[in-house]
């Protein structure tokens, strides 16, 4: 008898490291077996650092909501405490959406005082539960004019040649790989985004990589971020836009509307009325003031490296806020010349 209760005890043994026999899951239990965690990163286009104590909303929301909070299924907010993309992670129960609904992901950035800085162009569609890739969302600076009708923009290059990819809503319009610019529309993909037309041109993009498939051949493709924000600051109409670094500023100037100086990685912003502009030998001089500021512009046709990323630029540029001096690189346009919504 010892024997058996010796032989029943390992069997009983043995069921349980096998899990058989294990409990029931309680109420609560499977209610956090049906919930899903979303991992995803939010880039800025502009490549930029945030202000100080920024902070980044992610939401999910039902497409075809005619507000955020009535249509918004689940949120998270994160701290931008460093250099973009900022990591998250958003957590939803499927069964609280609408199978009849189409759900998308977006995400916008706001100052601690609450003032909206950067908002997604482009919200981003809700993947699958059996989807393992990593949510991309990306956020772009609220413009001065109009910030609903600027389209993201994007700078690629492919295989040895140069592309912008404007996105506005589900469509894409592709530049440079053809004579004539290629307007794709979104397809359903089983990671990243896709876009394609009637004869078979594709696009594909996930984070910083692409793929660009045009009259059957094939190229990968790598963002340019240096290139993004250049044809960013252009389609939004500046004539000038440039970099510098150790402390990071950038500056753009949109005649007839404003200066905009964003230095020392975010922390200081100024806001200047539109600059008076004059041609000086070898490149042109812009000056901007208010009350309390005084911005002196100087831009020189000679071509500049940017000291922290490598990028090459057209323009040299150096400017003086008040009495303080900053060195950088950038570009500048012609906007009477070139409208701006079609770049180059």
């Amino acid at each position: 008898m010892r024997q058996f209760r010796m032989f029943v005890s390992a069997l009983c043994a043995l069921s349980l490291l096998a899990g058989c026999g294990s409990p029931e899951p309680t109420d609560e239990q499977g209610s956090d077996q049906a919930r899903i965690n979303l991992f995803g990163e939010v880039r800025t286009t502009d490549g930029n650092t945030l202000p100080d104590n920024a902070t980044v909303e992610i939401r999910l929301r039902r497409s075809d909501a005619e507000d955020l909070e009535s249509g918004t299924a689940a949120i998270t907010t994160i701290s931008a405490a460093s250099a973009p993309p900022y990591p998250f992670s958003l957590v939803y129960q499927p069964a609280e959406l609408d199978p009849q609904a189409r759900y998308v992901l977006d995400a916008r950035a706001m100052t601690a005082d609450g003032q909206l800085t950067h908002a997604s162009r482009t919200p981003v569609p809700l993947p699958t539960p059996d989807d393992t890739v990593t949510v991309d969302l990306q956020i772009s600076p609220v413009a001065p004019r109009a910030a609903t009708s600027v389209p993201v923009v994007t700078a690629y290059r492919c295989d040895g040649i140069d592309i912008v990819v404007q996105t506005r809503d589900d469509d894409i319009s592709l530049y440079g790989a053809t004579e004539a610019p290629l307007h794709l529309r979104q397809v359903r993909a089983a990671s990243g985004t896709r876009y394609e037309d009637e004869a078979g041109d594709q696009f594909w993009s996930h984070a910083r990589e692409a793929r660009l498939s045009v009259d059957g051949k094939t190229r990968e493709c790598e963002e340019d971020p240096a290139g993004s924000r250049r044809e960013a600051a252009r389609l939004a109409g500046a004539s000038v836009y440039a970099v510098g670094q150790e402390p990071g500023w950038f500056l753009t100037v949109v005649p007839d509307d404003r200066v905009t100086l964003v230095a020392d990685y975010g922390s200081q912003v100024v806001i200047l009325p539109p600059a008076t502009t004059r041609s000086i030998d070898g490149g042109w001089l812009y000056t901007a003031r208010t009350d309390a500021h005084d911005l002196r512009v100087v831009v020189r046709e000679t071509p500049c490296m940017d000291t922290m990323s490598g990028a090459r630029w057209p323009r040299t540029v150096s400017l003086t806020l008040d009495e303080r001096a900053m060195e950088g690189c950038g570009a500048r346009w012609e906007t009477e010349t070139r409208p701006a919504g079609r770049p180059g």
